[in-house]
């Protein structure tokens, strides 16, 4: 459980180590101790965070500030692609649990990789799946 009393889950941000590897070269390394926020909701977009290890947790807040629900995020993980993709603000929030290491790969380094690496498909995956699970959140919200 979270520390609100949400459920928190497993992420399906994770990438296979090729990308991993690909990604890991294309941005900034940065380690950040626990309880340092990567981003904020509703923030504007500085890029896509890969993950390299620790825990964090990427979470949804209502309008008074509470995490509404939370999911439990590890190495190999790639956050921030709805914002890079959408030129929008951060959709979520992500917190460090632990010492996190990362790398901060700018939005059109990103868009760029995706147009022309046989490895772009995968990220598109990965945007997809955050996409839907963020649409089933909101719509848990809303019943």
């Amino acid at each position: 459980m979270g520390t609100n009393g949400t459920l928190v889950t497993e992420s399906t941000l994770s990438t296979s180590p090729a990308l991993s590897k690909e990604l890991a070269h294309m941005g900034e390394h940065f380690v950040s101790p626990a309880g340092t926020f990567l981003f904020h909701q509703a923030c504007d977009s500085i890029g896509v965070f890969l993950i390299h290890s620790g825990r964090l947790v990427l979470f949804l807040e209502n309008p008074n500030g509470e995490a509404i629900s939370e999911r439990l995020i590890g190495p190999n993980s790639l956050l921030g692609l709805p914002a890079a993709f959408t030129s929008r603000p951060y959709s979520l929030s992500a917190k460090t649990l632990e010492t996190c290491s990362f790398t901060l790969i700018p939005t059109g380094v990103v868009r760029s990789f995706v147009e022309t690496s046989p490895l772009g498909p995968e990220i598109l995956q990965i945007l997809s799946r955050e996409v839907s699970e963020l649409q089933q959140i909101l719509r848990k919200q809303t019943v």
